[in-house]
C-alpha cells in the first residue's frame, strides 16, 4: 500500500517570546509603543481628509487608532515639490495639519525633507536659472517661512534639513548635470560652489577633496530659524561595506570638525528581501557615526523585492528581516525608528507589500518580527533626583560614558535603550553649571536604583555596581547558507512516497514570535528534500509526522530547532 506523507509541525515547549507575548497582553499592553520608552517608534504619515479623531472615513479612523496605539512618533513629508504653488508661494496647509495632528497627542515629530537634488523641487526650479544670491535668498526665505508658519519651527522636534546628495551608488556629489544613468538627479544648489574637507580623514578613507558650500549654509540657515534637531539623510549607507557609506562619513566628520550645526544622521534603510544582510556591519556602522558626538535614525523602513512575489515564504522573509533590522538598530542606539508608510497600499513600492499593515489593516507577520525584536531588548533603568535641580548625572558601562541626563529635585525615572551582557555601571555627578550645589558634589544628586527586567540592584555613594544580563535574551536569527545544512533539516523520502505525493505543506510552523504559520513548500521530486528553520523559534521542538492513507500517523520524529 502506498503511504502519502504529510508533514506538520506540532509546538511541544513554548518558546520565551510566546509566553512573553501572553504576559503582555495581560499587563494591558497595546500596542509597539509600550515596548520602547526612550526610543521614538513612528510612521510617516499621508495626509488625509478630515484626519483626526472626528474623521468620518472608516479608513481614517482606523488609521487614527493604529497610530494612537501603536506608535508614539511620527513623520511629516515636506516635500517642495508638492508645496511649492510658486515663487516664494507655499501650500503649507497639509504640512501644518499633519504637524498639529502629532503634535496635540504629544507624539514628536520628524520631518522629511527640506533640501535635495532638483527631482524633489517643482519642474519650474532648475529652469529659473537663479544667481547665487537669489538661491540664497530662496533658501532663507523657504526655511523662514515653514519655520513661522503654525510655529513649526517650535513644535517638531526633527528636520530632515538635506536628502540624498551624493551619487545613487557612489560617493561623489550630485552635481548641476546628472551623473550617466541618474537621470533627475541633478542639484541646482552645487552652483553655491565648494569649500575644502576638514574631515581629518586621509588615505582611502579621504573620499571628496571638498564639499558643496551650500550644506553648510542650509544648515546654519537651519539653525537659525529651527528649534528642533537637524538630520542629514541618504540611503544605501546602512552597512560599512557601501560605497556611499563613507562619502556620508567623510561629509559628517568635516561638519561636526567645522562646526556646522549637525545633531543626526537619518538611513533611510530600504530594504531588499531578496539580499542578505551582515547585521553585524549594519551595527559597527551605526556606532561608527555615533562616535562623532552624533544622533543616529532609522527613518524610511520598507522592505521588499519587485521580483518576489508576495506569498506566505515572503511575508516570513519580511517578518526576519523587521526582527533583525530592529534589534541591531535598538543594540546599536538608534533613538528614532520610522516605517515608511503604514499599510502596502501606501507605500512607494508598487505591489511588494513592503510595510507591516496590509490594505485592510491586519498585522502581518513583520508587525510581530517587529514587535518581538523589541520585546527582547533589555533596559537599563535609574531612579535619580538631584538635591537642587539642574545637576548632570553620568551613567558610565565598563568604564565608558554612555548616558547622561539633568535631574529634578524630585524622583524621576530613566531609561538606558540597549543592554546585552553583564557590565560594570558607575556613576559621575556634574555639579558645575548648579552654583548651588557646586561646594558638596555628594549631596548634589542620589541614586537611589537601578535594575534590568525582573532584578534590582542598590547603588550607593555613586559606587560601581556589577549588572548582569538576562540568560533568556533572544540571540538575533541569522541568514544561513543552506549549503553547511545550518537550521536546516534534510527529509529522504522513499520511492513509494515520491510517486504518492506532488507537493508537501507544513503546518503550523512555530515562528519567532510563538505564533502559528502555515508554509507551502514547492513540489519536490527528488528521494529527498529540505526545510529550512530561519523563521523558526531556536529552541522550539518540532515533530515530523508520517501519515498513511487513512489519515493515520505511522511514524514520528522529535527534532529540537537550533540556534
Amino acid at each position: 500500500m502506498k503511504t502519502k506523507v504529510i508533514l506538520f509541525f506540532t509546538l511541544i515547549c513554548i518558546s520565551v517570546s510566546a509566553q512573553e507575548i501572553q504576559q503582555s497582553e495581560s499587563e494591558g499592553l497595546s500596542g509597539l509603543k509600550d515596548y520602547v520608552h526612550t526610543t521614538k517608534l513612528g510612521i510617516m504619515t499621508k495626509w488625509r481628509k478630515d484626519f483626526g479623531p472626528n474623521a468620518e472615513d472608516v479608513d481614517t479612523r482606523i488609521t487614527n487608532d493604529i497610530i494612537e496605539n501603536e506608535f508614539n512618533s511620527g513623520t511629516v513629508t515636506t516635500y517642495p515639490s508638492s508645496n511649492w504653488d510658486g515663487e516664494r508661494e507655499y501650500d503649507l496647509s497639509r504640512i501644518n495639519e499633519l504637524v498639529n495632528y502629532y503634535y496635540s497627542r504629544n507624539k514628536p515629530i520628524m520631518t522629511h525633507l527640506l533640501f535635495a537634488p532638483n527631482q524633489y523641487f517643482p519642474k519650474w526650479f532648475p529652469k529659473k536659472d537663479y544667481s547665487k544670491k537669489q538661491l540664497r535668498a530662496l533658501m532663507d526665505h523657504w526655511l523662514k517661512t515653514i519655520a513661522e508658519a503654525n510655529d513649526n519651527g517650535k513644535k517638531v522636534a526633527t528636520w530632515n534639513v538635506l536628502n540624498e546628495v551624493f551619487e545613487h551608488h557612489g560617493n561623489g556629489y550630485k552635481g548641476i548635470k546628472h551623473p550617466k544613468g541618474q537621470p533627475g538627479s541633478e542639484n541646482e544648489w552645487i552652483k553655491l560652489g565648494y569649500e575644502p574637507d576638514n574631515s581629518g580623514l586621509t588615505g582611502d578613507a579621504k573620499i571628496n577633496k571638498e564639499h558643496p558650500l551650500f550644506i553648510r549654509e542650509i544648515f546654519e540657515t537651519a539653525d537659525k530659524y529651527f528649534e528642533g534637531k537637524l538630520e542629514l539623510r541618504d540611503w544605501n549607507i546602512e552597512f560599512m561595506e557601501q560605497a556611499k557609506r563613507h562619502g556620508m562619513y567623510q561629509l559628517a566628520a568635516h561638519m561636526v570638525n567645522s562646526d556646522i550645526p549637525l545633531d543626526a544622521i537619518g538611513f533611510q534603510t530600504h530594504i531588499s528581501t531578496a539580499a542578505d544582510y551582515e547585521w553585524d556591519s549594519f551595527v559597527q556602522n551605526v556606532k561608527s557615526f555615533r562616535a562623532l558626538g552624533l544622533e543616529t535614525w532609522i527613518v524610511e523602513i520598507d522592505f521588499g523585492d519587485k521580483d518576489r512575489f508576495y506569498n506566505e515564504e515572503e511575508a516570513l522573509r519580511q517578518k526576519l528581516i523587521n526582527y533583525n533590522l530592529v534589534r541591531a538598530a535598538l543594540e546599536s542606539g538608534m533613538e528614532w525608528i520610522q516605517y515608511w508608510g503604514l499599510t502596502d497600499g501606501g507605500t512607494w513600492r508598487d505591489y511588494q507589500h513592503a510595510l507591516m499593515y496590509d490594505d485592510a489593516f491586519t498585522r502581518k507577520p513583520a508587525y510581530y518580527g517587529a514587535e518581538e525584536a523589541l520585546k527582547a531588548s533589555e533596559r537599563l533603568k535609574v531612579k535619580a533626583k538631584g538635591n537642587c535641580g539642574g545637576e548632570k548625572l553620568y551613567m558610565n558601562i565598563d568604564g565608558k560614558r554612555m548616558a547622561s541626563w539633568v535631574l529634578s529635585p524630585e524622583w524621576s525615572d530613566y531609561a538606558y535603550p540597549w543592554f546585552t551582557k553583564d557590565a560594570e555601571i558607575s556613576f559621575e555627578i556634574d555639579t558645575s553649571e548648579t552654583a548651588a550645589c557646586k561646594k558638596d558634589q555628594e549631596k548634589g544628586a542620589s541614586v537611589a536604583k537601578l535594575w534590568s527586567y525582573g532584578t534590582e540592584y542598590e547603588v550607593i555613594n555613586m559606587k560601581s555596581v556589577k549588572v548582569k544580563a538576562p540568560s533568556s535574551l533572544p540571540k538575533p536569527l541569522k541568514e544561513l547558507d543552506i549549503r553547511t545544512q545550518a537550521r536546516t533539516y534534510i527529509i529522504n523520502r522513499t520511492k513509494d512516497d515520491i510517486e504518492a505525493v506532488e507537493r508537501f505543506n507544513i503546518y503550523n510552523a512555530p515562528t519567532i514570535d510563538g505564533f502559528f504559520q502555515r508554509i507551502n513548500l514547492r513540489p519536490h521530486t527528488g528521494p529527498e528534500f529540505s526545510i529550512s528553520m530561519k523563521q523558526v523559534a531556536p529552541g522550539s521542538v518540532i515533530a515530523i509526522t508520517r501519515i498513511n492513507d487513512n489519515g493515520e500517523e505511522s511514524a514520528r520524529t522529535f527534532l529540537t530547532v537550533p540556534n
